[in-house]
């Protein structure tokens, strides 16, 4: 486990919304001019929540702009009049700047903002200010997460992760890795309460007692509370939390303990690989050697591809086991062996036609093909059907979409700009052939293109799709026309990309 007691470090940062309980609009800023008149939950309206003290009752909101290609962040700051405003931060900013705000829970999903050294933030007026002695319906704020919905869950106290238990049917804390689906857990925002749903894998929510179901009902509505890098989640008084042999979470105590604070990691991707060259499935479940020679699926044949920190297409591949593929200097065979990330060999995704993806190995330039009995070697100097595998995702029965301009919902037609994640969820249908189909919550109808290249969910031939993986978190989706799937502002998404960038990638 790294420092952070994470299994891969990938702790998400609190990016939040900020919405008025008075005026229903969001806390925006935009060059350093804040005020509170924003409608959706966009880049000028999202602040991250930066831990400021040990205690982790202090915090910095922060929001991040791109400009000229160039990342700017700006800090809510006050001055001793209260008067607000966000300061950009760079070498030269003033230590001295009074930015720290508590960000204190009242109860029913509310929080109160207040500066350190002043007052409570209010949102009635034009532009925000701190100097309400105490707070009222202005100084009430709703905190929407803006980060993609779909998470690992990570208990603080027994540095495990959640789970559902489909025999126990209760979501437990008891796996060291999140390992499949069922590992993927689903937050959802409920706006008229400002409170969240918590869906396991099976389309069940949580409820205050441990048990899971179908309807979202008062039981099933959590608010957040912000607890340095922790998240606790409060119900009826009393706070989630993990206890018993098998980690068991429903609410227990009203007071926060170590047992009731959660941390959020992003989920990577995890699936199988399929050898062309052998009709094989790839394993690391007989020997160190990783080799291409099972039939069937398990635990031992899925992999998580986990992108390099800072690096575009540089995958370091995990096993169940918690080793990493690597190779020892000045050999080719590939081993599950690597203890680290920093120890594990780096491959490059290459995807070629039908569906079909090839490893590159970073340290040697050489494509992974298999040897005849079926141990993977990096040894080629192109692209061979030994060199060819097909990539099953695994972990993502359903389908959460976020692009550019927002996530992706049905109205009449499919839309890319919805400011929350859709209830008509996207199901996963991989083919044999390397494609993928996505369907709706009623089976029998998927996405199917219109004479114009617009997508809508019907009983017509079924699109389909495939998928490449880029950055942390995000792949290309890519068409039976070739082309990529783009998002436009106003919603519109069609097959139309030719090259990856902020309007083709698709976070997921």
């Amino acid at each position: 486990m790294s420092a952070n007691g994470t299994t891969r470090g990938d702790v998400l940062q609190f990016d939040v919304g900020l919405i008025n309980a008075s005026t229903k609009k969001y806390l925006t800023t935009e060059l350093g001019n804040v005020n509170v008149n924003g409608t959706a939950l966009k880049i000028k309206q999202v602040w991250t929540l930066n831990p400021a003290s040990p205690d982790g009752k202090l915090f910095f909101l922060t929001n991040k702009v791109a400009k000229m290609g160039m990342m700017n962040s700006y800090r809510l700051t006050y001055d001793k009049y209260g008067k607000v405003t966000a300061e950009k931060m760079d070498e030269d900013t003033s230590p001295d700047l009074m930015q720290k705000f508590l960000v204190e829970p009242i109860g029913d999903g509310k929080f109160a903002i207040k500066a350190e050294t002043l007052d409570y933030l209010s949102g009635s007026g034009e532009n925000p200010t701190c100097k309400a002695k105490t707070p009222g319906p202005s100084e009430m704020w709703s905190i929407q997460l803006a980060i993609h919905p779909q998470v690992n869950i990570f208990s603080v106290q027994r540095h495990q992760f959640a789970h559902l238990d489909s025999e126990r049917e209760m979501v437990l804390f008891n796996e060291d890795i999140p390992w499949g689906g069922d590992a993927v857990i689903t937050l959802i925002w409920d706006a008229k309460a400002s409170q969240y749903l918590i869906q396991a894998s099976d389309d069940r929510y949580v409820n205050a007692g441990g048990a899971l179901s179908k309807d979202m009902t008062a039981e099933a509505l959590f608010a957040l509370e912000f607890h340095g890098e922790s998240i606790a989640f409060k119900n009826g008084g009393k706070y989630l939390s993990v206890g018993g042999r098998d980690g068991e979470l429903k609410t227990r105590k009203a007071t926060v303990g170590n047992e009731a604070l959660f941390r959020l990691e992003d989920s990577a991707p995890q699936g199988v690989f399929f050898s062309l060259g052998n009709n094989k499935i790839v394993s690391m479940k007989q020997d160190i050697h990783v080799s291409a020679n099972q039939h069937e699926e398990s635990d031992t044949e899925t992999f998580q591809l986990e992108c390099a920190i800072g690096k575009r297409n540089e995958w370091a591949i995990r096993s169940t086991n918690g080793k990493y593929w690597a190779m020892d200097a000045g050999k080719q065979d590939i081993l599950n062996k690597g203890s680290s990330r920093k120890e594990a060999c780096l491959f490059e995704l290459v995807y070629g036609d039908e569906g079909t993806v090839s490893l590159r190995a970073v340290s040697n330039g050489k494509f992974v093909g298999i040897k005849s009995s079926g141990p993977l070697v990096a040894s080629g100097s192109e692209v061979t059907n030994t060199e060819k595998f097909r990539f099953k995702l695994s972990n993502r029965p359903n389908l959460v979409l976020k692009g550019e301009h927002g996530f992706v919902g049905l109205r009449k037609m499919l839309e890319c700009n919805r400011t929350t994640a859709d209830s008509e969820i996207i199901q996963v249908s991989y083919e044999n052939d390397g494609t993928y189909i996505f369907r709706g919550r009623d089976e029998t109808k998927a996405w199917t293109a219109d004479g114009d290249g617009n997508y809508t969910l019907s009983e017509g031939a079924p699109e389909k799709f495939t998928l490449e993986f880029l950055e942390r978190s995000k792949f290309l989706i890519r068409a039976s026309n070739g082309r990529l799937l783009e998002g436009k502002q106003h919603g519109e998404m069609r097959a139309t990309g030719v090259e990856a960038n902020k309007s083709t990638l698709w976070e997921f």
